[in-house]
């Protein structure tokens, strides 16, 4: 094993590049990146505050201000969590899922063959693939910025999942409940 610079290893004439190179110290976030991240956080606190009063979800119930909650709780724990995080931890977290999946099959579920005249579900339905949409786009940058990269994703599709979480909700304990 020959090794081409400090980064990257050749194995048996194939070029190895290891998880996230951005990340030294044992894999370990620097305090500038824990930085940052923290920042990302709070920036997605607030945009998921203004998504709750743009779309109106605060009028709801309690069981949907539980789910309402969702991002609160898991964009605190991944604030305070940081500094723990390495590489491992970040690659088992980040192996693609079947949200999207998911939210197509809902989104059929809803809408097929049914009469809905609420333009609140139709709203709810359209975030949802709004940011699953977001969160599947894949921004080439340079393996330093990846890790930003990474948690964006994430931001996204939690916000996509509290979002599919809360229609399903909405549709079959409130919409048909009150229909």
């Amino acid at each position: 094993m020959s090794r081409i610079n400090e980064d990257t290893q050749v194995i048996d004439n194939n070029v190895v590049i290891p998880d996230n190179p951005g990340n030294k110290d044992g894999g370990k976030y620097t305090p500038n990146q824990i930085f940052y991240l923290q920042m990302m956080y709070i920036i997605a606190v607030l945009i998921w505050v203004l998504i709750i009063i743009l779309f109106k979800l605060y009028e709801t119930d309690i069981i949907g201000w539980v789910i309402l909650l969702l991002p609160f709780l898991i964009f605190t724990l991944c604030f305070t969590s940081l500094s723990g995080i390495d590489t491992e931890v970040e690659n088992f977290m980040l192996q693609g899922n079947f949200l999207y999946f998911g939210y197509i099959v809902i989104v059929l579920v809803i809408t097929w063959n049914k009469k809905i005249k609420d333009d609140k579900l139709f709203h709810l339905i359209g975030l949802g693939l709004i940011l699953l949409m977001i969160s599947i786009i894949d921004l080439w940058v340079d393996k330093e910025k990846l890790v930003y990269i990474k948690h964006f994703e994430s931001i996204s599709e939690t916000f996509a999942a509290v979002v599919f979480i809360y229609t399903l909700y909405y549709y079959y304990f409130l919409y048909i409940k009150n229909k």
